[in-house]
């Protein structure tokens, strides 16, 4: 069975305009995306500095270089010397605060979405419970929990303590 035109998804001139990949192309003064294809080639330093400041990653100390390839290509070390808490840079962005986070359908068929201020909520929560159980940096921790909403929370409130 061949494919046509009309089975390959194309998206639309408004989608384009709207893509996440428009803006940074546009941030980064390319006008399409080979042009931001050839920069992040071209200028590899200032394309990875770029997205990791459009995508708000919030870093704990500063990486002194995106991409070390001493070991040979196929074992890239990927923004040396930067420490980052991944927590910090999704569950504290204020614009996200009212977006869901997470969609969970448990299998009694409860579905429950939860924000991402909620989500945070439920995480300091949970690490605050943590903390005063005398859990710290580098315990370990062993969860038994069925797929949900709690499940989620309690991934991050471990990169919390």
């Amino acid at each position: 069975m061949a494919l046509d035109s009309n089975d390959i998804w194309q998206p639309t001139a408004d989608y384009i305009d709207r893509a996440q990949v428009t803006a940074l192309s546009k941030r980064l003064g390319a006008t399409d995306i080979d042009a931001l294809y050839d920069l992040s080639l071209a200028e590899p330093e200032r394309y990875w500095r770029e997205v990791t400041s459009f995508c708000n990653i919030r870093w704990s100390r500063d990486y002194d270089r995106y991409c070390d390839l001493s070991r040979g290509a196929p074992f890239p070390a990927w923004f040396v010397g930067g420490e980052l808490n991944w927590v910090d840079t999704i569950l504290d962005n204020p614009e996200w605060a009212a977006r869901t986070a997470i969609i969970a359908e448990r299998e009694d068929g409860l579905v429950r979405e939860v924000t991402y201020r909620e989500l945070k909520d439920e995480v300091r929560s949970l690490a605050a419970g943590l903390l005063r159980l005398g859990l710290k940096r580098g315990d370990r921790v062993g969860l038994l929990m069925e797929n949900g909403s709690e499940t989620e929370a309690s991934m991050p409130d471990r990169k919390s303590v």
